[in-house]
């Protein structure tokens, strides 16, 4: 059988061609969701809100260290402050 003939089998517009990686992503997802234990491993602080915060007055030309008090390395700070500058 030459390549042309094995190629040929597999039409690129067929539904199979589609269907199946998509079944295969959807039960991959399913059953990550059905045995992965993050639903007891997952924890949330009040840091997310702090560095929300934080973020946001640095998104309003408020210096950070001087003006907004933070504990952390600002990368994380400027980041966010970016990101929230981006989004809106």
């Amino acid at each position: 059988m030459n390549s042309e003939a094995i190629l040929s089998r597999f039409d690129r517009n067929s539904t199979a061609n589609v269907l199946v990686p998509a079944f295969v992503a959807l039960f991959f997802f399913l059953m990550i969701v059905l045995f992965h234990p993050f639903r007891e491993k997952l924890q949330y602080d009040v840091d997310e809100g702090f560095n929300l915060m934080r973020s946001m007055l640095v998104t309003m030309d408020y210096s950070l260290y001087d003006e907004v008090s933070s504990d952390q390395p600002p990368l994380f700070t400027y980041l966010l402050a970016d990101t929230q500058r981006l989004t809106g």
